[in-house]
């Protein structure tokens, strides 16, 4: 692998490392678990990465909605990862 394909994926593996801050902590999987019914699990949701994608009108995030909006922030991370990475690796991601 030549200097410049490793400055190419350089990048990737930086945003990729910085996405670790983003990470559940293990404070709010136990908060998460503790959750008594479905709205406090919404609250505790709600202070993550994932509380953006779950602005929506509460009768309409039903529990099934939120997994999809979770997925949704996912999907999001992936397009990220998949526009930073050089061709021969963007195949590979794209199977994921």
């Amino acid at each position: 692998m030549s200097v410049q394909e490793v400055k190419t994926y350089s990048l990737v593996h930086a945003t990729a490392r910085a996405l670790y801050s983003t990470m559940v902590a293990p404070e709010t999987w136990k908060a998460l678990i503790q959750a008594q019914d479905f709205d406090a699990l919404l609250g505790v949701l709600s202070k993550t990465v994932y509380g953006p994608y779950l602005q929506i009108e509460r009768q309409e995030l039903t529990p099934r909605r939120t997994v999809y909006q979770i997925r949704w922030h996912l999907c999001d991370i992936y397009e990220k990862l998949i526009r930073l990475t050089p061709a021969p690796g963007q195949q590979l991601l794209l199977q994921l």
